[in-house]
Protein backbone atom coordinates (compact mmCIF):
# COMPACT_ATOMS: atom_id res chain seq x y z
CA UNK A 1 0.00 0.00 0.00
CA UNK A 2 1.50 3.82 -0.58
CA UNK A 3 2.14 5.83 2.33
CA UNK A 4 0.28 8.65 2.89
CA UNK A 5 4.00 10.89 2.50
CA UNK A 6 4.19 9.18 -1.02
CA UNK A 7 0.75 10.03 -2.26
CA UNK A 8 1.38 13.56 -1.01
CA UNK A 9 4.54 14.05 -2.39
CA UNK A 10 3.22 12.23 -6.06
CA UNK A 11 0.39 14.93 -5.67
CA UNK A 12 2.65 17.41 -5.21
CA UNK A 13 4.88 16.48 -7.90
CA UNK A 14 1.64 16.21 -10.36
CA UNK A 15 0.91 20.10 -8.97
CA UNK A 16 4.35 21.15 -10.46
CA UNK A 17 4.10 19.37 -13.72
CA UNK A 18 1.28 21.54 -13.98
CA UNK A 19 3.53 24.39 -14.15
CA UNK A 20 5.72 23.24 -17.22
CA UNK A 21 2.24 22.68 -18.73
CA UNK A 22 1.93 26.70 -18.31
CA UNK A 23 5.21 27.27 -19.57
CA UNK A 24 4.81 24.90 -22.70
CA UNK A 25 1.29 26.33 -23.24
CA UNK A 26 2.29 29.80 -23.54
CA UNK A 27 4.99 29.29 -25.67
CA UNK A 28 2.91 26.91 -28.01
CA UNK A 29 0.79 29.97 -28.49
CA UNK A 30 3.17 32.36 -29.25
CA UNK A 31 4.43 30.31 -32.15
CA UNK A 32 1.16 30.13 -33.59
CA UNK A 33 1.03 33.73 -35.21
CA UNK A 34 -1.28 34.46 -32.40
CA UNK A 35 1.40 37.70 -32.21
CA UNK A 36 -0.88 41.11 -30.48
CA UNK A 37 1.55 42.91 -32.50
CA UNK A 38 0.66 46.80 -31.95
CA UNK A 39 -3.54 46.25 -31.66
CA UNK A 40 -4.62 47.33 -28.14
CA UNK A 41 -7.36 45.12 -28.94
CA UNK A 42 -5.71 42.02 -28.79
CA UNK A 43 -7.35 39.00 -26.83
CA UNK A 44 -5.64 35.61 -26.76
CA UNK A 45 -4.06 34.08 -23.88
CA UNK A 46 -2.70 35.90 -20.92
CA UNK A 47 0.21 34.64 -19.01
CA UNK A 48 0.68 36.15 -15.62
CA UNK A 49 3.27 35.48 -13.19
CA UNK A 50 2.80 36.80 -9.51
CA UNK A 51 6.15 37.22 -6.83
CA UNK A 52 5.95 38.16 -3.33
CA UNK A 53 8.51 38.01 -0.79
CA UNK A 54 9.67 39.75 2.36
CA UNK A 55 13.61 39.82 1.85
CA UNK A 56 12.26 42.61 -0.96
CA UNK A 57 11.33 45.07 1.67
CA UNK A 58 11.60 43.37 5.12
CA UNK A 59 15.33 41.78 4.39
CA UNK A 60 14.18 39.30 6.65
CA UNK A 61 12.48 35.70 6.75
CA UNK A 62 9.31 35.47 8.26
CA UNK A 63 5.28 34.22 9.08
CA UNK A 64 4.51 34.71 4.84
CA UNK A 65 7.98 34.64 3.92
CA UNK A 66 7.50 33.73 -0.30
CA UNK A 67 4.64 33.10 -2.16
CA UNK A 68 4.47 32.50 -6.32
CA UNK A 69 1.71 31.95 -8.48
CA UNK A 70 1.26 31.55 -12.52
CA UNK A 71 -1.92 31.67 -14.46
CA UNK A 72 -3.06 31.43 -17.86
CA UNK A 73 -5.94 33.33 -18.97
CA UNK A 74 -8.02 32.79 -21.84
CA UNK A 75 -9.72 35.15 -24.43
CA UNK A 76 -13.40 36.41 -24.30
CA UNK A 77 -15.41 33.07 -23.87
CA UNK A 78 -17.71 33.31 -27.00
CA UNK A 79 -21.49 32.52 -25.95
CA UNK A 80 -23.00 28.54 -26.16
CA UNK A 81 -19.82 26.97 -25.32
CA UNK A 82 -20.06 24.42 -21.84
CA UNK A 83 -18.79 27.23 -19.83
CA UNK A 84 -22.66 28.87 -20.30
CA UNK A 85 -23.42 26.13 -18.03
CA UNK A 86 -20.56 26.70 -15.74
CA UNK A 87 -21.41 30.35 -15.38
CA UNK A 88 -24.78 29.96 -14.72
CA UNK A 89 -24.46 27.14 -12.27
CA UNK A 90 -21.82 29.50 -9.89
CA UNK A 91 -24.64 32.51 -10.77
CA UNK A 92 -27.52 30.68 -8.99
CA UNK A 93 -25.16 31.36 -5.69
CA UNK A 94 -26.42 34.36 -3.87
CA UNK A 95 -24.17 38.10 -4.85
CA UNK A 96 -21.76 35.82 -6.82
CA UNK A 97 -21.51 37.72 -10.34
CA UNK A 98 -23.85 41.08 -11.36
CA UNK A 99 -26.16 40.82 -13.55
CA UNK A 100 -26.13 43.47 -16.89
CA UNK A 101 -26.71 43.29 -20.24
CA UNK A 102 -23.34 43.46 -21.29
CA UNK A 103 -20.63 40.77 -19.48
CA UNK A 104 -17.62 39.02 -21.19
CA UNK A 105 -16.73 36.01 -19.67
CA UNK A 106 -12.99 34.49 -19.02
CA UNK A 107 -11.47 31.35 -17.22
CA UNK A 108 -8.28 30.94 -15.94
CA UNK A 109 -6.12 28.24 -14.40
CA UNK A 110 -3.33 29.03 -11.90
CA UNK A 111 -1.07 26.95 -9.88
CA UNK A 112 0.92 28.70 -6.56
CA UNK A 113 3.03 27.97 -3.86
CA UNK A 114 2.95 30.02 -0.42
CA UNK A 115 5.76 29.65 2.36
CA UNK A 116 5.61 30.40 5.78
CA UNK A 117 8.26 30.42 8.84
CA UNK A 118 8.21 31.39 12.41
CA UNK A 119 10.10 34.98 13.02
CA UNK A 120 13.36 33.30 14.40
CA UNK A 121 14.58 30.90 11.89
CA UNK A 122 17.26 29.92 13.74
CA UNK A 123 16.17 27.90 16.57
CA UNK A 124 15.44 23.66 16.33
CA UNK A 125 12.90 23.11 17.17
CA UNK A 126 11.53 26.26 16.62
CA UNK A 127 9.16 28.15 19.20
CA UNK A 128 5.69 26.47 19.87
CA UNK A 129 4.31 29.89 20.28
CA UNK A 130 5.11 31.30 16.70
CA UNK A 131 3.75 30.81 13.39
CA UNK A 132 4.87 27.19 12.16
CA UNK A 133 6.42 26.47 9.52
CA UNK A 134 4.53 25.24 6.40
CA UNK A 135 3.75 25.14 2.71
CA UNK A 136 0.87 25.74 0.77
CA UNK A 137 1.38 24.07 -2.95
CA UNK A 138 -2.01 24.71 -4.85
CA UNK A 139 -3.58 24.95 -8.00
CA UNK A 140 -7.09 25.77 -9.65
CA UNK A 141 -9.97 27.24 -11.83
CA UNK A 142 -11.00 30.87 -11.91
CA UNK A 143 -14.31 32.19 -13.46
CA UNK A 144 -14.22 35.54 -14.49
CA UNK A 145 -16.92 37.95 -15.39
CA UNK A 146 -17.07 41.69 -16.41
CA UNK A 147 -20.23 42.91 -16.39
CA UNK A 148 -21.29 46.50 -18.15
CA UNK A 149 -17.53 47.53 -18.47
CA UNK A 150 -17.82 48.51 -14.68
CA UNK A 151 -17.50 45.44 -12.52
CA UNK A 152 -15.51 42.06 -12.13
CA UNK A 153 -16.33 39.24 -10.52
CA UNK A 154 -13.72 36.16 -9.80
CA UNK A 155 -14.72 32.82 -8.42
CA UNK A 156 -11.84 30.57 -7.27
CA UNK A 157 -11.26 27.63 -6.27
CA UNK A 158 -7.84 26.04 -4.76
CA UNK A 159 -7.06 22.81 -3.91
CA UNK A 160 -3.67 21.65 -3.00
CA UNK A 161 -1.40 20.13 0.02
CA UNK A 162 -0.20 21.34 3.65
CA UNK A 163 3.22 19.86 4.61
CA UNK A 164 6.45 18.54 3.16
CA UNK A 165 4.45 17.42 0.01
CA UNK A 166 4.16 21.42 -1.20
CA UNK A 167 8.00 21.30 -0.89
CA UNK A 168 8.28 24.46 1.01
CA UNK A 169 11.83 23.42 2.92
CA UNK A 170 13.46 22.74 -0.67
CA UNK A 171 12.39 25.91 -2.19
CA UNK A 172 13.43 28.29 0.37
CA UNK A 173 16.50 26.21 1.84
CA UNK A 174 17.65 25.13 -1.74
CA UNK A 175 17.16 28.54 -3.05
CA UNK A 176 19.03 30.52 0.13
CA UNK A 177 22.34 28.02 -0.48
CA UNK A 178 22.08 28.63 -4.29
CA UNK A 179 22.40 32.74 -3.28
CA UNK A 180 24.84 32.02 -0.11
CA UNK A 181 22.18 33.16 2.52
CA UNK A 182 21.33 31.45 6.03
CA UNK A 183 19.31 28.45 5.89
CA UNK A 184 16.35 28.09 8.02
CA UNK A 185 17.28 25.31 11.03
CA UNK A 186 13.56 24.23 11.68
CA UNK A 187 12.03 22.71 8.43
CA UNK A 188 11.63 19.14 10.49
CA UNK A 189 9.17 20.71 12.46
CA UNK A 190 6.82 21.60 9.86
CA UNK A 191 3.33 21.26 9.66
CA UNK A 192 2.48 17.42 8.12
CA UNK A 193 0.85 16.44 5.25
CA UNK A 194 -2.91 17.36 4.50
CA UNK A 195 -5.41 18.56 1.99
CA UNK A 196 -6.87 21.76 2.02
CA UNK A 197 -9.33 23.84 -0.26
CA UNK A 198 -10.61 27.24 -0.55
CA UNK A 199 -13.37 28.78 -2.34
CA UNK A 200 -13.48 32.64 -2.87
CA UNK A 201 -15.09 35.27 -4.88
CA UNK A 202 -14.01 38.52 -5.17
CA UNK A 203 -15.98 41.67 -7.15
CA UNK A 204 -14.19 44.66 -7.77
CA UNK A 205 -15.67 47.95 -9.37
CA UNK A 206 -14.37 50.46 -11.62
CA UNK A 207 -14.38 54.19 -10.20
Amino acid sequence: MMSKRSTFRRFGLSVLALGAVFAIHSRAVAQTGNDPGPSPHYDGWRTTLLEENDSLYFNSDKHYTQGLRMSLLSPVLKPGGWTDEVFQFASNIPLVFANGAQSQRRVSWFLGQSIFTPKNIDIKPPDPRDRPYGGWLYTGPSLLQETNGNQLGNLEIELGVVGPGAFGRQVQNDFHQLIGAHQAEGWSNQLQNEPGGVLAYDRYWRL
